[in-house]
């Protein structure tokens, strides 16, 4: 029996690795065979399939995949004090992918997965569209962009202000 690929899937897998730059990995407890053929339907490169992985193998390959990223933080669960732009983020559903899901720097859970993954993940999205992992990136670097944008001001002001205020004093 073959899992059933989203339609959005492919479509999806493709926009985050043009669009964003992302390297996607697919995880899976499911065998080679099946892995391999849901793998292709979406679109995930050959070398970024992990399957018949148990839970707590999630875990390692998420900190597999930090270590390559930050290679000073291989190895360790939790990097302390270093700002990057390269985050390990998880996308499940299931029982399996709660543990992955809060060790990732980022853990998506879909509307429809279960409550384990639900409480483990940083960010819930209410349907099971797989396209809404998009709208949360832009989402993101909108309320970055504004961030940004606010210090900038706020420094411009205090630049102008602060002296005004010096000399009036």
């Amino acid at each position: 029996c073959q899992d059933r690929v989203k339609p959005e899937a492919r479509q999806v897998v493709r926009r985050l690795q043009d669009e964003f730059g992302i390297e996607v990995h697919m995880v899976t407890g499911d065998n080679r065979r099946a892995a391999a053929a849901v793998a292709r339907q979406a679109g995930v490169p050959p070398s970024h399939v992990h399957s018949e992985v148990m839970p707590e193998g999630k875990v390692d390959i998420v900190n597999e995949i930090r270590g390559e990223l930050h290679p000073a933080t291989a190895g360790r669960y939790r990097r302390i004090g270093t700002i990057s732009e390269s985050l390990v983020a998880m996308v499940g559903d299931g029982i399996n992918d709660g543990p992955a899901l809060s060790q990732a720097d980022v853990g998506i859970a879909l509307g429809a997965g279960t409550e384990v993954a639900i409480d483990c993940a940083d960010i819930v999205l209410t349907r099971s569209d797989l396209s809404d992992v998009l709208c949360v990136l832009h989402l993101a670097r909108a309320t970055f962009l504004r961030i940004r944008l606010n210090f900038v001001w706020a420094f411009g002001y205090n630049v102008v202000a602060i002296p005004m205020y010096s000399a009036l004093i």
